[in-house]
């Protein structure tokens, strides 16, 4: 029997009645849908037409990321003065924000965030309802501290995988929060991502620990707090 982890912000109630409803149709409440958009395209054309037919819970709401004119990472570099970027995409397992964070580091060492937090419309992601942008510049030092933490956590590792098998091998999540996390550079896509509602691990806790500092953000901030 698979283990059921619901988002810590339901009720004990609606998690008692959540874990029943798991049990029987593990796959109704599941994100997939929220994955398919204009032309039917997984995703919307922002991570590869695989990535998300191999990976259930990939790109849940990344088709809004479009919407505010955010580019799919896997096409490649924007610009030839950068040596690589990062995206880590926030989306809540109850439809209620999304959160963008793009990391471009330049062949200075130097590099640039850019922030980007998304309210829903009407319960869906499709829509943008609120936004919100901003971005500062990231130092030399926070550049370096960035790449050590990301390395340290292996977090590139995968060409297309998940944390939370990490964690909790047999599990379904619902609701959950979920986090994709990007990064393009001369030695190709890399993509993960994991129920960080849920699922929280240890091994990626300072390196996004520092992603939000650097973006001026916190956890309490994320979740709406």
């Amino acid at each position: 029997m698979h283990k059921v982890l619901a988002e810590y912000t339901l009720t004990p109630m609606k998690k008692r009645l959540a874990s029943s409803a798991m049990m029987l149709s593990a796959f109704v409440f599941a994100p997939t849908g929220s994955v398919l958009a204009e032309n039917d395209q997984p995703a919307c054309g922002m991570l590869p037409s695989k990535i998300v037919e191999d990976n259930f819970y990939a790109g849940y709401g990344l088709c809004t990321l479009k919407q505010v004119r955010e580019q799919p990472l896997w096409k490649g570099l924007k610009s030839d003065g950068l040596v690589q970027q990062s995206r880590f995409t926030f989306a809540d397992g109850h439809l209620r924000w999304l959160w963008t964070i793009r990391i471009d580091e330049r062949k200075s060492g130097a590099g640039r965030v850019e922030i980007t937090r998304i309210g829903r419309a009407n319960g869906s992601f499709q829509r943008v309802e609120k936004k919100r942008h901003w971005h500062r510049r990231i130092s030399k030092t926070d550049m370096t501290q960035f790449n050590q933490l990301t390395r340290e956590a292996d977090l590139w590792k995968f060409e297309n995988g998940t944390w939370d098998h990490d964690e909790e091998e047999d599990a379904i999540y619902l609701h959950c929060a979920t986090l994709d996390m990007e990064n393009m550079s001369s030695k190709g896509f890399r993509y993960s991502n994991v129920n960080i509602g849920c699922n929280r691990p240890v091994k990626l806790q300072a390196a996004l620990d520092h992603v939000l500092e650097i973006s001026n953000l916190d956890w309490e901030t994320i979740y709406d707090r």
